[in-house]
């Protein structure tokens, strides 16, 4: 701590010089013969500049140029590829082990021999991994990259065709891996419907036909209006050809210079989504994942928690203008790429609330709670009988107790009956 008294026994007022003036970084980007472009940063660490990339500025050298190649890192990616598939065929044996069979010595593999969920956990994972990738992507299968399947499940990698697929088409190799897919659009085989519509010319088909643009407002496949003026709650609602797992959803509500989504666009919506295996007409089957309020916002994202659903709605409560709910867009993302599917489908294995494990060990418990129920009703089943059956040895004891008296007595008297005879 320092204590500065600006008076000293001078008489003079303490004054601070600024020797360098602050300035931000300063750097020329681009080639000599070229397009350059001058960036200014507070910061000497640029990461923004090239997608990636990091430039940190150490000196002042305004003479001095540094070249910078940017390129693929092939052989790491290699690397990445070839770990996945290890770790692939690593969990492949481990259920090879214990669905296994001699038939010689009529050993089984494992405790978990024959048992069904295995068998789906295998096959599911082996279709994450297989199955072609959906959407408009330039290759669809990892066959296609140099890996094969052999009959015991193993994956293997042509290193020749692998390289040479990552050096024409490393874009490709990406969107196989890594892509995200609107399957909202009516070409993933997705359905829409609302609860209500203005007119042709704001037909409800024209939220998932991929123009977000609001340009060709009031036209056929420009947009979606309700028809109830001033009624609220209007719903709109997406229904998938399957199961889907969503990471994404997108909603791009009227908004343009003529129309600003300020004044005509949604303002309090729900966003929800239905249970699986739940009924699209009944309420109580749907469950709301965020509510918003006072939207002005033209294009309204939200990431969801992998949400495993076969129908999403927006149930509207407002707009803007307190008339009419006018939707543009309405979007909904899948990881569609293997990476993605590997990872929907290893949650859905192991998420410790909704997982298959989760769900297999609930049913397990329920079971054992179901078993000990029986064995406690048995118990005190057995407790009756053996009270019952203790009470009528009980009274066969009596029985048998009085009938001796009554023996003895009976013999008594005929005994003494003879000697009466006998006189």
């Amino acid at each position: 701590r320092m204590i500065v008294d600006p008076e000293f026994s001078t008489g003079k007022v303490l004054e601070l010089t600024t020797t360098v003036a602050p300035q931000n970084a300063a750097v020329v980007l681009g080639e000599e013969t070229g397009n350059r472009i001058l960036i200014t940063d507070t910061s000497n660490q640029l990461d923004q500049v090239i997608p990636g990339v990091t430039l940190n500025l150490i000196s002042n050298s305004p003479d001095k140029t540094v070249y910078i190649k940017v390129e693929a890192d092939i052989e790491g990616i290699k690397q990445s590829i070839a770990n996945l598939v290890d770790a692939y065929n690593n969990l492949m044996d481990a259920i090879n082990a214990q669905q296994s069979y001699d038939a010689d010595t009529k050993e089984r593999g494992g405790p978990l021999f024959g048992n069904i969920n295995l068998t789906h956990i295998r096959n599911e994972l082996v279709r994450a991994v297989t199955d072609p990738v959906e959407g408009s992507v330039s290759l669809t299968s990892i066959f296609e990259i140099g890996i094969t399947a052999d009959l015991t499940g193993h994956l293997n990698i042509d290193d020749t065709r692998l390289t040479q697929v990552l050096n024409e088409n490393l874009e490709g190799v990406r969107e196989l891996f890594s892509s995200s897919q609107n399957v909202a659009l009516s070409s993933f085989g997705t359905g829409v419907s609302a609860s209500s519509t203005y007119s042709s010319n704001y037909n409800v088909e024209s939220v998932n036909n991929g123009d977000t643009s609001s340009d060709n407002w009031g036209t056929s496949g420009g947009g979606w209006m309700d028809g109830t003026q001033s009624e609220f709650p209007d719903y709109l609602t997406l229904t998938f050809d399957r199961v889907r797992i969503l990471n994404k959803v997108v909603i791009y509500t009227l908004d343009s210079a003529t129309y600003p989504a300020s004044s005509y666009g949604i303002k309090n919506y729900e966003l929800q989504y239905l249970t699986p295996g739940g009924d699209l007409n009944d309420d109580n089957d749907w469950q709301t994942y965020t509510t918003v309020t006072d939207n002005t916002d033209g294009v309204i994202t939200h990431y969801l928690p992998s949400i495993s659903t076969q129908a999403i709605r927006l149930k509207i409560n407002d707009s803007n203008d307190g008339e009419w709910s006018r939707i543009i867009e309405f979007e909904a993302y899948q990881n569609t790429g293997i990476g993605g599917r590997l990872k929907n489908c290893l949650s859905s294995i192991t998420d410790a609330t909704t997982g298959l494990i989760a769900s297999i060990e609930d049913s397990l418990l329920s079971q054992n709670e179901d078993y000990e129920e029986r064995i406690e009703v048995q118990e005190k089943l057995l407790q009756m009988r053996r009270e019952a059956l203790w009470r009528q040895f009980t009274r066969m004891e009596q029985y048998l107790g009085m009938m001796q008296a009554q023996s003895s007595w009976l013999l008594q008297q005929i005994t003494i009956m003879n000697a009466l005879a006998s006189r």
